[in-house]
């Protein structure tokens, strides 16, 4: 299932709301899963550390920057990686938009910390 020598799938959050991080880093205990929180891509420092990571989960509207500019860099240095956008507000009613092919799902949070990290694991790409 992954490369990890713990048998453990890495999930990395980025959000910028410390709440719902910590929310997160609590869910993926519950379900015994591996989850990094960061509340930006600086604070990750190079972007290379996603290299270590199954399932990139990322927040659409932060303060700085939108969570699509933040998936738009991944391609660049990684190839088949999950990458999860995620919003408090429903981005499929805007039928406009159509989300990049390097954002493998869209995950609304209102599911829930539980069902945002089963959903993701089951768009996982392998």
């Amino acid at each position: 299932m992954n490369s990890h020598q713990d048998g453990c799938l890495k999930i990395i959050l980025i959000d910028d709301d410390p709440a719902f991080g910590h929310l997160m880093k609590r869910a993926a205990q519950n379900l015994e899963l591996k989850l990094d929180f960061f509340e930006s891509l600086s604070s990750l420092g190079f972007i290379g550390s996603l290299a270590q990571y199954d399932i990139i989960i990322v927040d659409n509207q932060m303060s700085n920057v939108t969570g699509i500019e933040v998936a738009s860099y991944i391609p660049s240095f990684f190839s088949n990686k999950t990458v999860i956008l995620i919003s408090s507000t429903n981005l499929k009613q805007n039928h406009s938009l159509k989300l990049p092919e390097y954002i493998t799902e869209f995950i609304h949070k209102e599911v829930g910390c539980d069902s945002v990290l089963q959903q993701a694991i089951a768009a996982r790409q392998f």
